[in-house]
């Protein structure tokens, strides 16, 4: 029962990319016109484009009732090619910031409304940070996180505060809207993020925001060092590294300083 179970889901998943393929090749089709050119049930096809419309990859023409794919694709898609153009040109600057502070450098890019490790260069001092590549962290009480949202439209900005509750990590996080705001406001004016203890106690990060060729804030640079290393002097250093670092790598995707 459990093996067939299994096979229907797979199944299922393959007629769920055969639609998807097949809206890609026409501007709009109705659920007649998709189980004719699949070769499918039109009930099993609308089940499917019903699901596939509940998790917004799929839009329907309210005036012709017919189906198209949606713009999720294109940010999908858009997000894996800055992705990978990013690590190229970034690797060198997290590299080369990793030697001059000794600190951890990441490099992260907004998915949704978190902020996801996609590079780093470790530490190799005594006491190192420990961050792992895919993993997702919050954007309301991180470096890298509040560097991209102090970017973002008001709407944005609500949005993610709506969607992950501001959580409190720890006793310095900022848990009202009011709070947020206020620290959104501390960076934009700076152009650097502190993260000083609020997500993790005992580590400080700064953040900075990566720009794309739209000027739209999609990843960041950030530099996560122990308290017991922090001082006044590495902090100045730090900001100074992550903003020209920062600027350099949007320039190089496009982006036009303003």
């Amino acid at each position: 029962m459990e093996e067939n179970t299994r096979n229907n889901s797979v199944k299922s998943v393959t007629k769920a990319f055969a639609i998807i393929d097949a809206l890609d090749k026409a501007e709009e089709l109705s659920i007649s016109q998709l189980s004719e050119i699949l070769e499918m049930d039109k009930t099993t096809v609308h089940r499917i484009v019903n699901t596939i419309k509940e998790s917004g990859f799929v839009i329907q023409n309210p005036n012709t009732k017919k189906y198209s794919n949606s713009m999720k694709f294109y940010m999908y898609g858009r997000n894996v090619l800055h992705k990978n153009e990013l690590g190229d040109i970034a690797r060198p600057y997290i590299r080369q910031i990793a030697q001059i502070t000794g600190e951890t450098v990441n490099l992260g890019i907004r998915v949704e409304n978190s902020v996801v490790y996609i590079d780093r260069a470790q530490s190799e001092t005594g006491i190192q940070v420990a961050t792992t590549t895919g993993k997702s962290i919050p954007m309301h009480c991180t470096g890298m996180g509040k560097a991209i949202m102090a970017y973002l439209s008001d709407e944005e900005i609500d949005e993610i505060i709506k969607e992950s509750d501001l959580i409190a990590y720890t006793e310095n996080t900022a848990i009202t809207k009011e709070q947020l705001i206020e620290k959104l406001a501390e960076v934009k004016e700076k152009g650097i993020a502190i993260d000083h203890e609020e997500f993790d106690t005992g580590l400080i990060a700064f953040g900075a925001p990566i720009f794309n060729a739209e000027g739209k804030p999609f990843a960041a640079i950030s530099i996560s060092c122990p308290k017991v290393r922090y001082s006044k002097q590495s902090a100045g250093l730090f900001e100074k590294l992550l903003s020209d670092a920062s600027a350099i790598i949007s320039m190089k995707l496009g982006w036009v300083m303003k």
